[in-house]
């Protein structure tokens, strides 16, 4: 007890190695003991693979010291009453044969003891709000470029820039399972340099980004209410508290959320289309022109277009933060990835399609236009306000996901000394008053909660392109990341790779690093063109 802050355990007599652990509190005397063998100090730093041999002899010469006839981590679980983090019984009753599952925990690295909630559907709803979200937002494809051309580029990008990146993700998440995500990645592949570039690129992306999702959710209520400014701005700090709270109560709670927030978001799409197709002004011939159905101009908005298509379609590298936080994730991730990619081709697809064959006045549809056509379709208003409480929830759900993701990859920043290291500390308030998982990063989760109340007051038309031309900068840094780890660290473990081999390689990288150089050009040449 003297020398750890706590009681002793059968196996305190092991001499103690170096331990990986998500749960550091730099106070002793505040440690909450993880219910296999770990030292109270340990590093809250990235799983590394290479320390297997020793974790396994560590946990093979605790056991010997196990009472006769009790496992490991049933032995913990007896003297600590608690599955370590802060969801477990307080009986320890529940632990019968030695196998970690019991728990609910998997043992990651030496005592990295980690929570795994999130199997393929937990996982896809995640991810599903990372990426899409729903269709809102989109309605700029229907009337930026001509309506065959729109959809083709729907149907086409998905599998040409967002199936390849998520490949990628999956790859190197269950290579190196880590809540650094990309930014571990970056480092281990290019070194310290260009992960704190690629690390700081990411946080003024979702600095910006982060704030156009409570800015839509006001839009869409402006569709039904005249609010003044203050108003809206008393709406979104209300908006930014709730996904707040959602945040600090854990992933676990996210994962709940998300599936929540995903039904309510594609039940309103999948009405639409049905009745858009039953609608009196359906017209399929409208899908297969190739010419502006604007008669006052003949100009073609690629810039706006692509912009919107890969910014509608971006963000499954995000999801690497939560591979520490997935069930088998050598296949949780590919199959996740590939169910997402499918979910969100029909998402921005159809809804696109109903609306270029039913909408009187293509070209008159713009962003926060649904509710609206909703209402067009001859269906009643209810219709109308069901649109607009999809888009409310998609914008928050969407944001909520973000919002937890960003923080994770904030915490990893910090805690490789580029970024302030205040935003590693732990308050206690927080996890002892209010039971706050440890394992949750608060002070980021309140840095950007703070910078998008102040930031939705700004307008960001002129940092909407910014945005773009940073994500494609930082997915350039990603895919030749994969590359270099593929030649350069061929032994390394990898439980999935990506399919088909050198030809599948060579497509699967050269297909997002061509689409990210077009959208890059384009946003500088689009108004000259």
């Amino acid at each position: 007890k003297e020398r750890y802050g706590r009681t002793a355990y059968p196996y305190d007599d092991v001499d103690p190695v170096p331990v990986i652990s998500a749960n550091f509190d730099p106070q002793p005397t505040s440690f909450t003991p993880l219910p296999l063998p770990t030292t109270p100090f340990a590093p809250a730093v990235p799983y590394d693979p290479g320390q297997h041999e020793q974790q396994q002899h560590f946990t093979d010469a605790a056991a010997e010291t196990a009472p006769k006839g009790e496992s490991l981590s049933s032995v913990a679980q007896n003297d600590i009453g608690t599955d370590g983090g802060g969801n477990g019984s307080d009986n320890g009753d529940e632990s019968e044969s030695g196998s970690g599952s019991d728990t609910g925990k998997e043992v990651k690295g030496p005592g990295m003891v980690t929570s795994q909630p999130l199997g393929v559907v937990g996982l896809v709803s995640v991810v599903y709000f990372l990426v899409a979200g729903g269709a809102y937002g989109t309605e700029d494809l229907a009337s930026s470029v001509p309506p065959l051309w729109s959809l083709l580029g729907i149907t086409a990008i998905p599998w040409l820039w967002s199936l390849p990146v998520s490949l990628i993700v999956a790859e190197l998440a269950s290579a190196m399972p880590t809540e650094a995500g990309f930014l571990r990645w970056t480092k281990e592949a290019f070194g310290s340099m260009m992960s704190f570039i690629d690390g700081w690129m990411l946080v003024w992306i979702i600095v910006i980004d982060q704030t156009i999702y409570p800015v839509i959710f006001v839009d869409y209520l402006h569709t039904w209410i005249d609010l003044a400014w203050w108003q809206s701005w008393l709406i979104c700090l209300a908006y930014i508290f709730v996904c707040l709270v959602l945040n600090l109560l854990g992933v676990a709670n996210l994962g709940r959320f998300s599936i929540v927030f995903s039904m309510f978001t594609l039940i309103p799409f999948g009405l639409y289309v049905i009745l858009g197709f039953a609608s009196d002004d359906f017209d399929a011939s409208m899908w297969v022109k190739t010419s502006n159905t604007d008669p006052d101009s003949n100009r073609w908005d690629i810039g706006l277009y692509l912009s919107v298509l890969v910014w509608a379609t971006c963000g499954f590298e995000y999801s690497g933060f939560l591979a520490n936080n997935v069930r088998n994730p050598e296949r949780t991730f590919p199959l996740g990835m590939l169910v997402t990619n499918v979910l969100m081709l029909i998402t921005y697809l159809l809804p696109i399609a109903i609306t270029i064959a039913c909408a009187e006045k293509l070209w008159d549809v713009h962003e926060g236009s649904y509710p609206r056509l909703a209402d067009d379709l001859g269906f009643g208003k209810w219709f109308g306000v069901i649109m607009t409480i999809g888009g409310l929830v998609s914008t928050m759900g969407t944001y909520n996901a973000y919002l937890h993701t960003s923080a994770k990859a904030l915490y990893s920043l910090a805690h490789e000394g580029n970024a302030p290291i205040f935003l590693t500390y732990a308050p206690s308030f927080f996890h002892e008053t209010l039971h706050i998982p440890k394992s949750v990063p608060v002070l980021c989760i309140f840095f950007f909660s703070t910078t998008t109340a102040i930031l939705v007051l700004v307008d960001f038309g002129a940092l909407v392109q910014t945005v773009s031309f940073l994500y494609c900068a930082h997915a350039m840094i990603l895919v030749t990341s994969f590359i270099t780890l593929r030649f350069r660290q061929p032994e390394m473990s990898r439980p999935y790779k990506f399919p088909f081999g050198y030809v599948g390689l060579a497509l699967g990288t050269a297909l997002p690093l061509g689409v990210a150089a077009i959208q890059m050009i384009f946003v500088f040449v689009d108004d000259w063109l």
